[in-house]
């Protein structure tokens, strides 16, 4: 390792990420090859090793000089991107120079069993041009998740002289099949070979390390010796290792690793279901590349753990060490990618999704916000929908009879014991910024419940069944009452429709649970913007996942009047297909000039809305065609689906075109999932997600007495006439309670329940007085010192309280 010349322009700039907005995600199909990669504009940006959620560099690309007039990187070239097979997750980047002087050919793989990325490279260009250009790779490190306190060296071998850099326990090696003329480690934006070649068009520094800092390598590459040969960067936790790792992959041809490469997709694709003629448009190419991706995004480490994007969003406007991005489990995005495997014929990635996810569990039963792949918590809100999913994944694969010999029941019922305890109010919905009574995630709380409900009846245990499918009923008959608005006013002939959300806060016992009212406080608006809009007049789609379910029919009048309000202001009509924003007044995404988010942006359309949509559409008995061919018209080249396409006038100057992706997340899971199931769903003529037991359910369920629950977090003020009140407490308790101001008292013990929850029911029949109650907790021997009280509707009279 030399350190003779060490670099000057330390530290170098502050580092930042790239564009989240990926032409290319790939790895190979093998858990010894524990490195993925992406590509964008015509270069490799984040490599991730040795677990997907460990982007360890910031981008590599090559450098070209005729030594003398111009030198330009790759970046300023006109590229284009093509997979290298179908299923495969390999690509071909052409990167032309404009004025037509060479052209730069490159496959980029990984070695189908080690953590090294190769890049096949031709140059191309007439006699006169080849005899000129000058080609340098440059690098920069972000080891250890972070574009600070990077160490760059120059390294003899055998093989010649070669690039590394470390961090910690982690190192990386450049090395190429042809030899270094020249190679240098620099600091970004003072030394590194970009500002070396933009100085003269030739390399002049050569530095051989660079400690401490924001680092780039660079190297010229011998191009005489051959214009073809193959660059590689190989990963490890020691020098030797990495060393050992890039001699083995160099050593072998890169025809032979391009053909395991692409025989370990094809093997992974061969339980894939064909999908029908005519139910995609294009040839089934997004099919096939969104499964792979899909299993592309689990780790090789912990099996089962399915990250939702492999991009940093709006990464070139965040610093090098800030941690976050997509590359994270969110249990939603998990499930949903889970599900869609199995709906596309895979089997064994979806039972590794759940078995990972019950490992991750909270003691509690729920599970954090989103967490990296060792289940350490990034964000630590609460969602309920992401508690309720798994144990609908769980029912999914209890149903297609491949769960073998692991049990889901202790996750289920302890899943199914944090919604009852911690619901109605989610502290987040699905968008992850409100607080409140949100239509989605109720659908997904009641669903979950009906399923856990029916793996208890499965074990005998039918007090616990009938337990949570009276609780998912009571949530089920609140819905209109919690989520509707009778005075809408986005579309004056249409008053009464789904909202996105009633805001409440979950940690108010009394929330105001009135659809008509409340302020909606939106986030990601712009400076100086109105932050706080009648919760009324706030709209999404989300309510959509109702008839998903199983819980409302579709077609129903309060559904399509809510689509028509939906379609009055979140709708966009791209050249490629109808897309939806999220919500109205969203500011979640590019600027509006073009520029990338950074707190604050305008919200754009999403195609996982048009999926969404589409499945709506099938259900309701209407063409989902035209949605299938819109989400394949929102895919790039090499078939990745955008988390957001540009609802804007293009903006040239920013590369934003209306309908296409914006620097957003690339790919999304979610969406490519979605599209998945909505295949799946065309081809069998019913919605994949609904689940058969919800909607026998809810077809078939008789009405019953009203039921109100009472508990800590939602003490109920008023119960309807002859209706039940169910007081509901965590722990075993005696109630003392009264129907006539103390009159008569009664003591009566709680029930116990599977779910760890202890409840009483009282009948209560038409009469004038309030029920009052206290607690005796039975376990610690003591009262809660104070009463509380549930007001009776006094229009009727009858008989007075008593035990159901």
């Amino acid at each position: 390792m030399l350190t003779t010349n060490p670099a000057t322009g330390s530290p170098g700039i502050d580092p930042r990420w790239t564009r989240s907005d990926k032409d290319g995600v790939g790895t190979a199909y093998s858990a010894l090859s524990r490195v993925w990669f992406t590509v964008s504009k015509g270069i490799l940006n984040e490599i991730y090793y040795p677990t997907i959620d460990r982007p360890q560099i910031r981008d590599l690309q090559y450098l070209i000089s005729d030594g003398e007039t111009f030198f330009c990187d790759e970046r300023h070239l006109n590229n284009t991107h093509e997979c290298l097979a179908q299923d495969t997750l390999g690509y071909r980047i052409t990167n032309v120079d404009p004025h037509g002087r060479y052209r730069i050919v490159k496959e980029v793989i990984a070695d189908p069993h080690r953590a090294c990325v190769l890049v096949q490279t031709r140059l191309r260009a007439d006699a006169g041009m080849l005899a000129k250009l000058r080609l340098f790779a440059l690098l920069g490190p972000h080891l250890e998740v972070g574009g600070r306190g990077n160490n760059g060296n120059v390294v003899q071998t055998s093989r010649g002289e070669v690039l590394t850099a470390h961090k910690g326990n982690t190192w990386l090696v450049l090395a190429a099949s042809v030899p270094f003329l020249h190679r240098s480690c620099g600091y970004v934006g003072t030394t590194d070979g970009w500002q070396d070649l933009a100085r003269n068009f030739r390399m002049g520094w050569e530095f051989d390390c660079a400690p401490d800092g924001n680092i780039a390598l660079t190297g010229e590459l011998d191009i005489k010796q051959s214009r073809e040969f193959v660059l590689a960067l190989a990963f490890g936790d020691s020098l030797h290792y990495a060393l050992v790792t890039v001699a083995q992959a160099l050593s072998t041809s890169f025809a032979d690793h391009r053909a395991r490469f692409i025989k370990q997709w094809e093997h992974a694709a061969v339980h894939l279901r064909p999908e029908k003629k005519k139910t995609t448009g294009d040839g089934g190419r997004l099919y096939h590349i969104s499964h792979s991706m899909i299993l592309a995004h689990e780790d090789k480490t912990y099996d089962g753990a399915l990250v939702a994007s492999l991009s940093i969003p709006w990464g070139e406007a965040r610093t090098g060490n800030d941690l976050g991005g997509y590359h994270l489990v969110w249990t939603r995005d998990m499930c949903h990618s889970a599900t869609a495997l199995l709906a596309a014929g895979s089997k064994e990635v979806p039972l590794r999704a759940l078995i990972y996810l019950a490992c991750t569990q909270k003691e509690d039963g729920g599970f954090y916000q989103n967490f990296w792949i060792n289940g350490e918590p990034h964000w630590r809100g609460i969602q309920l929908d992401e508690v309720a999913l798994p144990i609908l994944l769980a029912w999914r694969l209890r149903q297609a009879k491949v769960l073998q010999d692991f049990d889901p029941y202790p996750m289920v019922l302890k899943a199914a014991g944090y919604l009852i305890h911690h619901g109605p109010v989610t502290p987040q919905e699905r968008w992850e910024e409100c607080s409140g009574y949100s239509p989605s995630t109720l659908a997904a709380h009641i669903a979950a419940l009906i399923c856990a409900a029916a793996f208890a009846r499965e074990r005998g245990q039918q007090s616990t069944a009938k337990y949570l499918e009276e609780y998912a009923d009571f949530l089920e008959s609140h819905i209109e009452a919690w989520t509707v608005t009778t005075q809408g006013s986005l579309m004056p002939d249409i008053p009464r429709h789904f909202i996105r959300i009633q805001p409440a806060d979950a940690q108010d016992p009394q929330p105001d649970e009135v659809a008509n009212h409340g302020l909606l406080q939106v986030q990601n608006r712009p400076p100086g913007s109105l932050t706080a809009f009648p919760a009324k007049d706030v709209v999404d789609a989300g309510f959509l996942q109702l008839v998903r379910y199983g819980i409302r029919k579709p077609g129903e009048a309060l559904i399509e009047d809510s689509l028509h309000v939906v379609d009055s202001v979140l709708k966009v009509d791209t050249p490629f297909g109808a897309c939806w924003r999220r919500y109205n007044h969203d500011g979640y995404g590019q600027r509006s000039d073009g520029g990338p988010y950074q707190g604050w942006g305008h919200g754009h359309a999403w195609p996982v809305l048009t999926g969404e949509r589409g499945h709506y559409e099938l259900a309701a008995g209407r063409d989902v065609q035209p949605f299938i061919r819109a989400m394949e018209g929102f895919a790039t080249s090499t078939q990745l689906l955008p988390e957001q396409v540009w609802a804007l006038p293009d903006q040239p100057k920013a590369h934003m075109v209306f309908g296409r992706p914006t620097g957003g997340a690339m790919p999304l899971l979610w969406a490519h999932g979605e599209y998945l199931k909505l295949v799946r769903s065309a081809a069998d003529g019913q919605v994949f997600d609904l689940i058969a037991e919800v909607a026998d359910h809810y077809r078939k369920r008789r009405k019953a007495r009203p039921l109100e629950v009472w508990k800590f977090n939602r003490r109920v003020r008023s119960l309807p006439v002859a209706g039940t009140l169910r007081i509901q407490a965590a722990a075993p308790f005696r109630l003392r309670w009264t129907c006539d101001e103390w009159k008569q008292i009664h003591d009566t013990d709680s029930k116990s329940i599977g779910t760890g929850h202890e409840y009483v029911d009282i009948r209560v029949l038409p009469q004038r007085a309030p029920i009052r109650f206290t607690f005796f907790w039975t376990a610690v021997g003591r009262w809660e010192g104070r009463d509380f009280q549930v007001d009776i509707d006094t229009r009727a009279r009858g008989e007075s309280s008593s035990i159901q």
